[in-house]
């Protein structure tokens, strides 16, 4: 903004060291250093990067791929004149009617651009980034101790319970040729030293046993023997998904039913 376009502050207010001032996301404001002192402050924003124009923008591209392939209407030429009188320097041309017609019709197809948005698929790109932004989940001592960082491997057998860490430390997302289960545990505490998300793939038979784990972080504890999983007698393919995220510091354990 230039400065004659901000206008009068609505507040003016001299920080001392250890003060703290909240406004919302979208306040304008200005800070100066006194003169006759030299100041320091941080500014923490929360919430970044998480509107709806964010989720439109994964879900936009995708819509019109998908919208390319299956209806004809997109796929449709262009009038072969319309750089006559579409364009900045036809702009002001108002009553073309060749112009509202183009407008129209583009009007129309954005309309119809609805139909194709994958909306999970969208949700899913969205989540992936706030797993790779997020910090390592911080656990209590408590905590840690029923956890792979707590002590011995334990002895595995159908009765162990089990639960995530946290709610939001795993996302999963169906891939083509496997099961991606993103997660935030191996993060570093520097912004995306690591250029990709941590992930572990999975074949897809284990879709069902990994969507039941982050399914009931709300509800507690899910027992072993209860996750779901077809042609498992020997519960060998329940052990290893168990295993993997074990190692890897996503669950909490409770070993009995005491």
């Amino acid at each position: 903004f230039k400065q004659e376009e901000i206008g009068e502050p609505i507040l003016e207010v001299t920080l001392e060291a250890g003060d703290l001032l909240y406004f919302p996301r979208g306040v304008i404001h200005q800070a100066v250093s006194p003169e006759e002192e030299h100041s320091l402050h941080v500014t923490i924003s929360t919430y970044l990067n998480n509107t709806w124009g964010d989720l439109l923008a994964k879900a936009i591209p995708r819509a019109l791929e998908i919208a390319n392939e299956e209806d004809v209407e997109f796929r449709r030429g262009l009038p072969v004149n319309y750089m006559h009188y579409m364009g900045i320097i036809h702009s002001d041309k108002d009553k073309d009617e060749r112009r509202r017609a183009f407008i129209e019709r583009m009007g129309k197809l954005f309309d119809k651009l609805s139909e194709y948005l994958p909306y999970d698929a969208a949700a899913d790109q969205m989540a992936i980034k706030f797993v790779h932004d997020s910090l390592p989940p911080v656990l209590e001592d408590e905590e840690a101790d029923n956890t792979v960082f707590g002590g011995d491997f334990p002895e595995i057998n159908e009765r162990i319970y089990l639960r995530l860490v946290r709610g939001l430390v795993c996302r999963m997302v169906i891939e083509p040729e496997c099961v991606a289960l993103y997660h935030s545990v191996e993060n570093t505490r520097v912004y995306h030293a690591e250029p990709e998300p941590c992930l572990i793939e999975f074949s897809k038979d284990c879709a069902p046993a990994l969507e039941a784990i982050i399914n009931c972080y709300e509800d507690g504890f899910l027992q072993l023997k209860d996750l779901p999983q077809k042609d498992d007698p020997t519960y060998k393919q329940k052990i290893d998904v168990f295993c993997v995220l074990y190692e890897k510091g996503l669950f909490f354990l409770k070993k009995t039913d005491d």
